[in-house]
């Protein structure tokens, strides 16, 4: 039996609470952090009374700061109320095993790992509680009342590889991926549909992490599995894998091209390019930059050849589009105009007069190591033609 004093803080508690939450809708956070913060001190003193009932209230009380710090962006302050979530969930998992604190635990530090990675490029931290997060997602899938954990189970997998992948880790990135798959498989064979798409882009994630790491093979395989589901898809979500579907196509040329299987790659990178175009076209400062990685794609495809009147002419479409979007961004266009000058010089007979053009371009940017880098090859191809000047 509880005094009137525990009574009375449970109901004071309660309608501070309400007025935390009434305030923080209409964004006066400071009289919201403050009702949460005379909630939070008069719940803490009643964990005293009865740890197991207070406990849940508490919790309640630090997701509400949580989520108003992390909406104020006050991302130190939203770590450090998780951080309490998880001390208190973890002590009444421990007494009472029951598997709702189990997936509050994972929740949390999954929320924590995503701060971590965004905010402070904390890999480390990332890892630890995506891990924490696995271990308790996978404890919970063997009772059938929490086999809705298969999606963030799932979730978490795809964020492992991804950071393992950013810390060249391969062996744990692909394990990670190659478990999101099955993950992925199971959600689809139970019905639900909406994932065939997920199971696409994981296998184009997969394939690039083999792309990336010269597993040429297992590359080719999984993004040609990609392609298959992502190109059917409906049509009116097409157009979101459009930009995917469109890198898939460009790393599946290069992985023909480079094993000389030139009517493939040409294929390709041929339909790269449209879907980059139309990219292009709705969001050129995003994507004009793909679509001249594939005029020199299909430049140096055509070079390899020997059709060479096909590879300057590809070439030259990528001159044209770093000289119109120079006024867009002079320093960026500029050095690549140089490099693709020089190029042209180096790979597709153009006159070695043309490197006068880009030395004088160059020579305003000199301070970036690209730049140099581009002078002196200048310098090595006059060298070489020297008798042109003469």
């Amino acid at each position: 039996m509880y005094n009137i004093d525990t009574v009375i803080d449970e109901i004071i508690a309660n309608k501070f609470i309400d007025l935390g939450k009434a305030y923080q809708k209409r964004k006066k956070y400071t009289l919201s952090k403050k009702s949460y913060h005379n909630a939070l001190q008069l719940r803490e003193k009643l964990l005293a009374v009865d740890f197991e009932k207070y406990a849940p209230l508490v919790i309640e009380t630090l997701q509400s700061l949580a989520t108003l710090y992390k909406e104020k962006d006050e991302i130190d302050y939203t770590i450090e109320y998780y951080r309490k979530i998880i001390t208190i969930t973890r002590s009444l998992y421990q007494k009472t095993s029951q598997l709702n604190y189990a997936s509050l635990l994972a929740i949390t530090m999954t929320k924590i790992a995503k701060l971590h990675i965004e905010y402070y490029n904390n890999h480390e931290l990332g890892l630890y509680f995506h891990n924490e997060a696995l271990t308790l997602y996978t404890t919970l899938l063997e009772n059938e009342e929490y086999l809705h954990n298969r999606v963030p189970l799932l979730e978490t997998n795809i964020s492992l590889a991804i950071i393992y992948q950013k810390m060249n880790m391969f062996q744990k990135s692909e394990k990670h991926y190659l478990n999101a798959l099955s993950s992925c498989e199971l959600l689809i064979a139970s019905g639900v549909a909406n994932h065939v798409d997920k199971l696409g882009m994981i296998h184009s994630d997969l394939a690039t992490l083999y792309f990336t790491n010269n597993h040429e093979i297992n590359a080719k395989e999984n993004y040609l599995l990609a392609l298959e589901i992502l190109t059917h898809s409906p049509k009116k979500e097409l157009h979101l894998f459009r930009e995917t579907i469109a890198i898939i196509q460009n790393n599946l040329a290069n992985i023909y091209a480079s094993n000389k299987k030139y009517t493939k790659a040409q294929l390709y990178f041929r339909a790269a390019l449209q879907h980059f175009i139309a990219l292009a076209d709705e969001f050129p400062a995003l994507y004009i930059d793909f679509v001249t990685t594939l005029f020199k794609n299909l430049a140096l495809l055509y070079f390899d050849q020997g059709e060479h009147k096909k590879a300057e002419f590809f070439h030259l479409q990528s001159i044209k589009i770093y000289e119109e979007f120079i006024q867009y961004d002079a320093e960026k266009y500029s050095i690549q105009l140089a490099s693709a000058i020089i190029d042209g010089v180096q790979y597709y007979g153009q006159h070695s007069l043309s490197l006068y053009r880009a030395e004088s371009i160059l020579r305003a940017y000199g301070w970036y190591d690209k730049a140099e880098v581009l002078l002196g090859k200048i310098c090595k191809l006059k060298s070489e033609n020297v008798k042109e000047f003469v």
